[in-house]
């Protein structure tokens, strides 16, 4: 009777320290896992840190070009993508009638016309 307690004793023994092996596996493979998702925070917070410096950066050439009378059809484009609709609207509206301000030979028309 001794002898098969012992028995029993040892395996409930050896299930626990396979146990408790897995369990140690996992804690590894989930330390792993969070270090992981930390360094791919950390690259995304460096690549918004950088977005947003080139983009203060690309801010600062379109207002000086813009003081210049330097402005490009590509720093419209720029500014327009950075609005809100209604926003958009207003300046096509302004540069609608800024171009017929300085074309008042040109016909006027009711609305702009896209090209497909």
């Amino acid at each position: 009777m001794l002898k098969v307690l012992r028995g029993q004793i040892q395996r409930a023994q050896e299930e626990l320290a396979e146990k408790l092996s897995q369990l140690n596996q996992e804690m590894d493979d989930q330390f792993i896992f969070i270090n992981k998702k930390i360094d791919d925070i950390e690259k995304l917070a460096k690549n918004v840190e950088k977005s947003d410096k080139d983009s203060m950066e690309d801010k600062e050439a379109i207002i000086e070009r813009l003081k210049k009378g330097m402005l490009t059809s590509g720093d419209v484009l720029h500014i327009m993508d950075n609005l809100e609709n209604g926003e958009r609207l207003d300046l096509l509206n302004k540069l609608y009638d800024l171009h017929y301000n300085f074309n008042p030979n040109s016909p006027k028309i009711s609305e702009i016309e896209w090209e497909d």
